[in-house]
């Protein structure tokens, strides 16, 4: 189910420690990651180390959904869409410090560990769009998390609901 706001864009989401962040291959199917976030305004922000296959499919898909979930990626509440891009300078400061206020101790070893390693996370600031975006899961392409082998058909159908 894909959940449209006018009023609070990411109350489905808001007080959870992660988001399962789903974004989409070439070929339409879905990949579920979950991801630490921060809240600014109309923006949520996530991190990401620059190797990962998020990266790569953000490129070309900056469609993205998000869901309430657990670290472990256990989905709490209805997926969001939004659109997802990569920012830099200023703006990708402001979000690394929405991200790392909600747990100060380990966002501190991982971005000490990405340092030494000698890379740095790359940020990506999400916008709701103003209409509902329809994704390659709504139209019944396959799933993928993360880690996961196996793809599973997706045969149901995708409603949209408005919050007031």
């Amino acid at each position: 189910m894909t959940v449209r706001s006018t009023a609070e864009p990411w109350a489905p989401v808001r007080g959870e420690r992660a988001v399962m962040l789903t974004t989409y291959r070439r070929d339409g199917r879905s990949v579920a990651t979950p991801v630490g976030y921060g809240i600014d305004g109309p923006t949520l922000y996530f991190m990401t180390d620059p190797g990962t296959g998020k990266v790569r499919r953000l490129r070309h898909t900056a469609t993205v959904t998000l869901a309430a979930s657990t670290l472990r990626g256990a989905v709490k509440g209805p997926a969001i869409t939004g659109v997802a891009s990569e920012i830099t300078g200023a703006e990708a400061d402001q979000g690394r410090r929405r991200i790392t206020s909600t747990n100060r101790l380990a966002w501190f070893f991982l971005l000490r560990k990405a340092r030494r390693a000698g890379w740095d996370w790359v940020v990506y600031a999400v916008r709701r769009d103003q209409h509902t975006l329809q994704t390659p899961h709504d139209q019944g392409q396959h799933d993928h998390v993360d880690g996961d082998d196996t793809s599973s058909s997706n045969t149901g159908t995708t409603d949209s609901q408005e919050i007031s």
